[in-house]
C-alpha cells in the first residue's frame, strides 16, 4: 500500500476511542513505564492507548493525514511522539523496551 492509499483511508477513519482487541489483550505483558516504538501506527488508537497507560511511546506512520491530525490530539498524551516512518527525525537515538 502506498502513501496515497493511506492518506485517503485515514481521511475517513478517525476512531481513536478504542484500541484493537489484540492491544487490550497484550497490555498485561507490557512492563510498567516501558519505552515503546510503534511502526506503522495507523490512526494512532493503539499508540494512544499505550501512552494513556503511562508508557513513553514513539510512533511512526506514512500518512500525511495522520501526521497533520495527530499533533492536535497528542496534546493530551505527554508520552506520545510521532514522525514519518521514512524520516524518523524526531525519534531519539535510544533503546526501546518493546517494538509494536
Amino acid at each position: 500500500m502506498d502513501k496515497k492509499y493511506w492518506n485517503k483511508y485515514y481521511a475517513n477513519h478517525h476512531n481513536l476511542e478504542e484500541p484493537i482487541s489484540f492491544t487490550k489483550s497484550i497490555i498485561k505483558l507490557v512492563p510498567e513505564n516501558c519505552k515503546m516504538m510503534e511502526l506503522g501506527c495507523g490512526n494512532g488508537r493503539d499508540s494512544f492507548y499505550f501512552a494513556r497507560m503511562g508508557h513513553p511511546l514513539w510512533a511512526c506512520v506514512q500518512s500525511d493525514v495522520i501526521i497533520n491530525t495527530l499533533p492536535t490530539l497528542k496534546n493530551n498524551s505527554p508520552h506520545f511522539y510521532i514522525d514519518y516512518i521514512r524520516d524518523m527525525k524526531t525519534i531519539p537515538d535510544m533503546k526501546f523496551d518493546r517494538v509494536y
